[in-house]
């Protein structure tokens, strides 16, 4: 395992970034154009993994395709002195980088960058977290759903997942297993609520059940999807108001905020890489009528 140069330990404050080889253990369709990855880190690989982080990953053996993709962490096992642990991560196929993946093999070698990126911040109380996911936006919320549910005295974990079909709907099952409570909205109606997860947000009983819960201490609401899904969410939770923190979803190609590629304009800070500010950002602090603009 290499930790790159230029970063360092915790005494300085400053997070270090691992390149690694894995080994793939498990590579199953979820869908039919969703995998799920599973990933056997090396016994060196003991760094902590916080919910909302991402691996940049090689999908090719050769020079082509060149760039890396990132992939939000689905779940990970805690780190154990000198024990393999596994990761997992929800990937749809696009595009050659991603062919290439749906076809590796147990066994297969895997050449990941990270954990990179700024996580979720846990909520501090034990209020109710209620989460919305839009499609494959879910991949980065069920680790987190499953920090909060596996703390003890955890708090209601309210999760609404939407997509434009019903095979759109990833890891619902699962989630109820864990204890969270889950709603479906689907734009073709085929489960679930028929409309946009945003409509579900201000459905008149949403409303009143959102009345009831900004009530109780310490709501906190997160989000990850599509990037007018989330314009839309900071919208409707300002104006509630509730605290928001959002995971935005951007095309990048190193992962570390060198290539400019992911760029957001916030509102005091000016622009920002996502690869490294974020993903994860506090809702109010986007100018997403500027980022608008840049996607």
């Amino acid at each position: 395992m290499v930790v790159c140069p230029g970063e360092q330990d915790r005494r300085s404050g400053k997070r270090a970034i691992h390149q690694f080889t894995s080994q793939v253990v498990g590579n199953v369709p979820v869908t039919s154009s969703v995998r799920r990855l599973d990933l056997l880190l090396p016994p060196s690989a003991s760094f902590e993994i916080l919910p909302g982080q991402f691996f940049m990953i090689r999908t090719g053996m050769t020079l082509w395709p060149l760039l890396r993709r990132p992939f939000s962490i689905l779940s990970s096992d805690p780190p154990g002195h000198g024990k393999k642990r596994r990761v997992s991560i929800l990937f749809r196929v696009v595009g050659q980088g991603t062919r290439l993946m749906a076809e590796w093999q147990r066994g297969q070698s895997v050449d990941m960058i990270g954990p990179l990126g700024r996580g979720y911040t846990l909520p501090e109380s034990s209020g109710t977290v209620l989460m919305l996911a839009g499609g494959l936006g879910i991949a980065s919320l069920f680790g987190l759903a499953e920090s909060i549910l596996l703390k003890q005295g955890a708090p209601l974990v309210w999760v609404c997942i939407g997509g434009k079909t019903g095979e759109e709907i990833l890891m619902k099952s699962e989630l109820e297993e864990m204890g969270a409570e889950v709603e479906v909205t689907t734009e073709d109606g085929s489960m679930g609520m028929h409309g946009l997860l945003t409509q579900w947000l201000e459905r008149l009983d949403t409303q009143m059940r959102m009345a009831a819960l900004t009530k109780s201490p310490g709501l906190a609401v997160y989000a990850c999807g599509p990037f007018e899904m989330l314009a839309r969410v900071a919208a409707i939770t300002r104006m509630l108001p509730l605290p928001c923190q959002v995971s935005l979803e951007a095309r990048m190609a190193c992962g570390v905020g060198a290539c400019l590629g992911c760029a957001v304009k916030t509102r005091q800070r000016g622009y920002q890489m996502v690869c490294k500010a974020g993903p994860v950002f506090d809702a109010r602090e986007i100018d997403w009528e500027a980022t608008c603009r840049l996607f």
